[in-house]
């Protein structure tokens, strides 16, 4: 961890002017790319009010955001209507009623980009309050940076507890390199001659005129995906803040585990030196921990307003699209296009399932070493701080930082195998009663009429 070279229970002493130059450049000044192009979308429709020193909304860029958004499937409705009547698809008779086929119509282009386009609202709603939190976050004196800096995609990295792990880990980091990339590069030429093999036999049995009948709902597919996918970014940009949070904690806290341990066994050994400290936790170092998790965890509270919703609208978006493309490979495997949005949708739910499994593990590795040193205080009472160590445990686990969906289904690697079952079980589904209908005698056959 950066300036880890500090005495055992001593805070960092740098001013808030060190660490924060100006309050609005907490997060987003720390990541303006991110967030400019969050702007050009509309998903920031924010400005820095200087003299009251927090970010106000926008009316005029909010406005035209929404609209724009609640217009877009609409747009792509008009490409996909302009390709059937260039190509002259209209061959086949219209065989669905006129008010079913109303209903559809307004369901699909007018009720569900309402839904969707909600989730710019709810960001705009409670996103200005997380920012004025993130930045009361970093003025916090504890025993490290508030982390600001956004790395994606999040990757687990190992906290090196001290020095002398960190010299040692040297001597096998070549090592993990080539057990981290040699599988990954070989499966990732595995599957590229797969994709080129699988194309180049479809594109040979493919027809033109079946793609030219499709490309219109495929099309359509994209701008339907368009803004599921850039919430579901922005939903991963603060899931990943916060995992980066959450790890500098865990680092801290292991570290602070370690140096107890060395402290105790130099203590209690035959030579003992008694101006070393039997302790690096202190009170008033768990205390000002407990603070800033305290400040954290309210953070969560209101990033959970928006990620709640947005994902869960997301999903059910992502969900519909896969089935729909799944049902589409079923029916003709010659329709290699639909394996594009359907990756789209699986990718992104992949992606918010990823991040917040990560969050959650940075997380759970926190009460781990909070269990491990409450164990150490059993064994040698009188060492560390018990009631303030305690009281921090149960700090942290009365509000997990885990992800939920659609009520209260967590977010996870387990949540996305469940999903995949379900994409293709409706798809399944949908495929046998289509076939069904398709089987069925028109009516006057069945009645003897001509």
């Amino acid at each position: 961890m950066d300036g880890r070279k500090m005495e055992l229970g001593i805070s960092v002493t740098q001013s808030t002017e060190t660490i924060v130059p100006k309050r609005e450049r907490c997060l987003v000044e720390k990541n303006k790319l991110i967030f400019s192009i969050y702007r050009c979308l509309g998903l920031f429709p924010f400005r820095w009010d200087s003299s009251k020193s927090l970010y106000t909304v926008q009316a005029v860029s909010f406005a035209v955001a929404y609209s724009f958004w609640f217009l877009w499937p609409l747009i792509g409705l008009g490409v996909a209507l302009y390709g059937i009547k260039t190509f002259n698809l209209n061959e086949n008779l219209d065989q669905v009623d006129d008010v079913v086929e109303t209903s559809i119509f307004i369901l699909g282009f007018a009720v569900a980009p309402a839904i969707t386009t909600y989730s710019i609202k709810q960001i705009a709603k409670y996103l200005p309050e997380i920012l004025d939190d993130i930045s009361n976050l970093c003025e916090l004196k504890v025993g490290f940076k508030t982390p600001l800096h956004i790395h994606m995609p999040c990757r687990k990295q190992k906290a090196l507890s001290s020095k002398a792990e960190f010299i040692n880990s040297q001597k096998f980091q070549e090592h993990e390199k080539t057990l981290f990339y040699v599988p990954l590069i070989t499966l990732f030429l595995s599957i590229v001659a797969f994709i080129i093999a699988w194309v180049n036999g479809i594109l040979e049995v493919t027809e033109w005129s079946t793609l030219k009948s499709e490309w219109p709902f495929y099309i359509l597919q994209f701008f339907y995906l368009t803004q599921p996918a850039i919430t579901t970014w922005f939903c991963v940009v603060f899931i990943e803040w916060m995992r980066l949070v959450y790890e500098a904690l865990k680092v801290e806290v292991e570290y602070l585990y370690h140096n107890t341990l060395t402290s105790l066994q130099r203590t209690s050994g035959p030579q003992r030196d008694r101006n070393i400290p039997t302790a690096a936790f202190s009170k008033e170092s768990v205390k000002l921990t407990d603070d800033y998790i305290d400040k954290v965890q309210e953070i969560f509270v209101l990033l959970i307003k928006i990620i709640k919703y947005v994902a869960s609208v997301n999903f059910l978006v992502y969900l519909i699209s896969a089935v729909f493309c799944t049902l589409e490979l079923l029916k003709s495997f010659r329709l290699i296009m639909y394996m594009i949005p359907l990756a789209i949708s699986v990718g992104h739910m992949a992606l918010i399932c990823y991040a917040s499994n990560c969050l959650m593990d940075e997380y759970e590795h926190i009460l781990l070493i909070l269990k491990r040193t409450v164990r150490l205080e059993r064994h040698h009472p009188g060492l560390l701080p018990y009631d303030e160590l305690h009281i921090l445990r149960e700090n942290l686990l009365e509000l997990p930082p885990q992800v939920v969906v659609f009520g209260g289904y967590p977010l996870g690697n387990g949540f996305l195998i469940a999903v995949h079952g379900f994409i293709l079980t409706y798809a399944v589904l949908a495929n046998d009663i289509m076939d069904m209908q398709s089987n069925i005698p028109p009516l006057g056959n069945v009645t003897g009429n001509v």
